[in-house]
């Protein structure tokens, strides 16, 4: 995950240093920043085709419906079965369809947005004081593991670049 001194790099980066609560637009712009191109980082987008390739065993260049809970389980998610059909099911996939390494990127884009969604509602949930949807710093890296975010020192300070200018002041 994004380690304690990524966080506090982050922070200083984000004129965020001394900060105990974020709101959730500010971390939902940081998150935004971070997952511009069809929701997925470039390095994210080599680990989702390494995965597709990998699950595409015979190497047609499609995956089966059927098979996405193990692949979403392998990118470090931990949906259940029944959340899986639930899911293809709302994006329109049969279980018997076919997705193309294309289609997969953008399930994976999907479903990491679904759990950004979750996020807020963790906000909502933990929003101890009622303010404005803040949550303590210390939950920063909880949150970015909790949607699938485990950047490496160079991504954070890439993202950090991209995402200070758009933070509103304080």
């Amino acid at each position: 995950g994004a380690a304690s001194s990524n966080v506090d790099s982050f922070l200083k980066a984000c004129n965020l240093e001394g900060k105990e609560d974020l709101t959730y637009f500010e971390f939902f712009t940081i998150v935004f920043r971070y997952c511009q191109a069809d929701g997925v980082t470039e390095a994210e987008s080599k680990d989702i085709n390494a995965v597709f390739q990998r699950f595409d065993q015979d190497e047609s260049g499609t995956l089966e419906a059927s098979e996405i809970g193990p692949v979403i389980r392998w990118l470090g998610y931990c949906p259940t079965q029944f959340r899986c059909w639930d899911f293809m099911e709302e994006i329109g996939l049969h279980f018997n369809s076919h997705i193309d390494a294309l289609e997969f990127r953008r399930l994976a884009a999907k479903y990491k947005s679904m759990r950004l969604k979750e996020v807020r509602k963790v906000f909502l949930h933990k929003d101890r004081k009622k303010d404005n949807y803040k949550i303590h710093v210390s939950e920063l890296e909880t949150l970015l593991n909790m949607v699938g975010y485990e950047p490496t020192r160079k991504e954070m300070q890439a993202l950090l670049e991209q995402t200070a200018p758009a933070l509103p002041d304080r």
